[in-house]
């Protein structure tokens, strides 16, 4: 397994179509989340647009959370690069446990497709960060 890592001012959000893409992308594979968690029997519900630390509560039939679901999106399949969880998300991951999932839908806006990997309590498994060379460019003195 590969994770990244990267420093607070590496990510770049000023593209305006670039981010309206991703909200596209982001809300399509929301609904495909949706959808599946309805198939399988559980009572979804989206959280607000850029809810801290996860996009959907689903509830089991006794209404009680059985899953919190952060949701990335990607317009094609799962790469290199990765998927990113915020220092939020990754700490909500480590609290909430084996509750807490982790769902990559891939080719999103395609009903073709799109597929869902589900990955329960992804903080269970990061024992170390690792840095690259790309780390030279905080170098301080």
């Amino acid at each position: 397994l590969r994770t990244y890592v990267y420093p607070s001012n590496e990510v770049n959000t000023s593209d305006n179509s670039l981010q309206e893409k991703r909200t596209s992308v982001s809300m399509r594979g929301v609904e495909r989340v949706l959808r599946a968690e309805e198939i399988a029997e559980r009572t979804p519900q989206a959280m607000l647009h850029h809810n801290k630390g996860y996009d959907i509560e689903s509830s089991n039939a006794e209404g009680q959370i059985e899953r919190v679901i952060e949701v990335k999106s990607l317009s094609g399949y799962w790469g290199d690069t990765g998927v990113a969880l915020s220092t939020a998300q990754f700490e909500l991951a480590q609290k909430l446990g084996e509750q807490y999932w982790l769902y990559v839908v891939e080719c999103a806006e395609d009903e073709e497709k799109y597929n869902i990997i589900r990955i329960q309590n992804p903080a269970r498994s990061v024992n170390q960060f690792l840095f690259d060379d790309g780390w030279r460019g905080v170098n301080q003195r």
